[in-house]
Parts: C-alpha cells; sequence; structure tokens
C-alpha cells in the first residue's frame, strides 16, 4: 500500500482542509499519517478515522514545537517520522516548515509537495500581531523575511498545490516554478447539499453574512462602517456576522457607537458542523476584503460556501474574485475600498437580480467549484510524484 505523511504546522484536530486532502488520501488507497503540532492534546499519537495522527511537543516548551523555518527539533522529529513511517510522498502545509521539511524528504529520496493555501508572507504584513512593534514591522517589511523563507522553502519542493491560478502565476514568475509542477486545488466543500434553497429575495428586510476568523488581512470595517452608517435611517437589511478573531471588538465597537448593533447577529466562534445553521439565516453572502497582494492570490472558501447553499455573494474586487464572478454570473463585484459605494449598494439593494445569481451558484456548485471534483484533480497530481 502507498503511504503519505502530511506535516502540519498547527494543532489537528481540526483544520477543514488537512482534513479533506488527508481523506481523499485514505479512500484512494494510501496509508496517511499526520505529522503535527501539539497543542495541548492528552494523546501524542492516535488514530482518528483512520489516519494516525502524530503529535510533536508534548510536555516542552512551547518555543521547542514553534514552526520555524530553522527549527533543528521539527527536523529531528521530521527526519524520525519520515524513516518511520517511510512515505512514498510528502505534503507539507504552507511555508513555515517547508524548507527543513524539503531538505530531509530530498535527502532522503522522498518526493515533497506542498499545499500553498495563501500567500502568506503577504498576510504576515497585514496581521495585526505582525504590526504590533517596531522590531517586528521591520524584520516584515524591511528586511522581507517572510519572501526570503518562502523563496527557500519553494526551491526544496517538488510540487505546489496552490487554491487559485493567480497564485500559480505568482509562484512561476516569482521563482520560476515550472507550470507543470503546480496545480490548483480549490478549497470547495466536501459535501453536496443535495436541496439547496433557491432564493426569491421577494422579502422586506434582506440579510446579508459575512463568516470566518476576523482578522486584519481580511477587513469588514469599511463595510461595518457602512452598514451602520445605512442602518442608522434605514431598516430593511440585517447583517450575521459569525466567527471570532482580534478585529471582533472593532467591529462591535463601529456599531455601539452608531447605535446599530441590534441589527447585527454575533455567533462567536462556531464549529464547522454549526455553519449550515449559520447559513440558513443568511440570503447574501458578503466577502468585502481589502484589495491587497494577500487577497489578490488566494480564493477564500467560504464564498463556494455560500454557493453550495444556493446563495449569491457580493465579493470585493480582488483579481480572483472578478475572475470566478465573471465565469459563474453567481456573484456580483462591488467597489468596497469606498463606503459610499457600499452604501449606494445597500440603498439598490431590491433592484439586483438576486434569483439569477441564486440559480447559478447552485449550477457552478454541483458542476465546477465542489470537493469531488477538486479532490480528483488532487489525487491525479499526487500520483504523479509516486514511484510505482
Amino acid at each position: 500500500m502507498k503511504k503519505a505523511l502530511y506535516i502540519y504546522k498547527s494543532a489537528y484536530p481540526w483544520d477543514v482542509r488537512v482534513e479533506k486532502i488527508c481523506q481523499k488520501l485514505l479512500i484512494s488507497g494510501y496509508e496517511v499519517t499526520i505529522l503535527a503540532r501539539n497543542r495541548g492534546e492528552e494523546e501524542p499519537e492516535e488514530i482518528i478515522d483512520g489516519i494516525k495522527v502524530i503529535r510533536f511537543g508534548k510536555g516542552l516548551p512551547r518555543y521547542i514545537s514553534a514552526p520555524f523555518y530553522f527549527n533543528p527539533f521539527w527536523k529531528r522529529v521530521i527526519r524520525k517520522t519520515l524513516k518511520t513511517e517511510k512515505p512514498d510522498v510528502v505534503i507539507v502545509r504552507e511555508m513555515h516548515i517547508g524548507e527543513i521539511s524539503g531538505k530531509v524528504s530530498q535527502k532522503l529520496g522522498i518526493p515533497i509537495i506542498m499545499d500553498m493555501a495563501e500567500n502568506y508572507p503577504a498576510a504576515m504584513k497585514d496581521f495585526r500581531s505582525y504590526n504590533s512593534n517596531f522590531i517586528k514591522r521591520f524584520v516584515i517589511h524591511n528586511l522581507r523575511l517572510p519572501l526570503r523563507i518562502e523563496k527557500r522553502a519553494v526551491k526544496h519542493i517538488d510540487g505546489v498545490i496552490t487554491v487559485c491560478s493567480e497564485q500559480n502565476m505568482r509562484l512561476i514568475t516569482s521563482y520560476g516554478v515550472s507550470p507543470d509542477k503546480i496545480v490548483v486545488v480549490h478549497n470547495t466543500p466536501q459535501k453536496i447539499d443535495p436541496q439547496p434553497s433557491l432564493r426569491s429575495y421577494e422579502k422586506e428586510i434582506l440579510t446579508l453574512g459575512h463568516h470566518g476568523y476576523l482578522t486584519s488581512e481580511k477587513s469588514l470595517m469599511k463595510f461595518v462602517s457602512a452598514f451602520s452608517q445605512y442602518a442608522e435611517n434605514n431598516d430593511n437589511i440585517r447583517l450575521v456576522i459569525a466567527g471570532s478573531g482580534d478585529c471582533l471588538n472593532d467591529y462591535k465597537g463601529v456599531l455601539e457607537r452608531n447605535g446599530t448593533i441590534k441589527y447585527v447577529d454575533f455567533t462567536g466562534a462556531y464549529k464547522q458542523e454549526e455553519l449550515k445553521g449559520i447559513l440558513s439565516k443568511i440570503d447574501i453572502g458578503f466577502i468585502p476584503y481589502q484589495i491587497s497582494d494577500f487577497n489578490n492570490f488566494t480564493i477564500h472558501n467560504k464564498v463556494f460556501d455560500y454557493w453550495m447553499n444556493g446563495q449569491p455573494v457580493v465579493l470585493s474586487a480582488t483579481d480572483p474574485f472578478v475572475r470566478i464572478a465573471e465565469d459563474t454570473k453567481a456573484a456580483m463585484i462591488l467597489d468596497c475600498e469606498s463606503e459610499a459605494s457600499i452604501i449606494q449598494f445597500f440603498e439598490n439593494i431590491e433592484f439586483y437580480d438576486w434569483e439569477y445569481m441564486s440559480k447559478n451558484a447552485v449550477f457552478f456548485s454541483r458542476n465546477k467549484y465542489n470537493w469531488e471534483v477538486d479532490s480528483e484533480v488532487l489525487i491525479d497530481f499526487v500520483n504523479k510524484f509516486v514511484k510505482d
């Protein structure tokens, strides 16, 4: 039986993308092991849904298992795991320990693939925690350390899985990665709803919604501010914001100052199995993220969650969003850099053909943007690197 090792820099469970990839490998005939970081879990090793999970760092100081690109402790445990598990292929998540994983794997003659879901160096520039003091800002922005880490990691990787074609082009032009060594595997939902709710939108009050981590690289501030200004004098829309993060209190503060927080349902952190219930409250999804080097090189999985549920989406004008909106006609692009444009959208919300976009959302989620399609692309790509 073929063996695969997935190296993950954080805790498992639970990461939806890691789970989906490893489950697909499992049902495709692979014996699968996940090497993850211990973040307080009881078991250093266990079997979860047929997958062996090995956790590194139990009982050790946190810095020992920190996913730094030069961490010798990670290098040691990766080498040990490769020798004991003897995988035919390795997949490492993101750039953090990519160089270490690549060097060890290639030295042992094992092909290695990076699962690159984001432009992580760009994300780090926007993370609030990395802008909290001068030293961090200098390292991230002036020394450009994340880009250097990514470049070194990619140098020691045999293939890359991305979530959008824009990221492919960045890797080709920035690092000279061969196009045949990159593949797009969208972060699409694993389960297809057999009976999604087609929307008529013939109702007095429409509910907009957003779900996910509320962090600075995916800011909702201009959208929340515009909503608050509009809701002061209008009563025809509501807002659901599901999730938690370091920007949550900022959004609540804007709404409280304007007296409009009563129109917003903040659900707080949620479990994956609770998402369908959250989406059932929403008529139109909203992903108003800022245009940046981070958002221009990823497609956020929540757009596919909305479509799978039959909901159209309003998107900011990032490059991937513009492309998929034109492709599907299941979303509309809005200038989310301008609060005035967002307010104008609210004023005209009843005049858009939401039912048409809803039908297109269902069509494309059934025929193109779903895990059944993406997982086959994944397996075909991984199998290219595994010796018969």
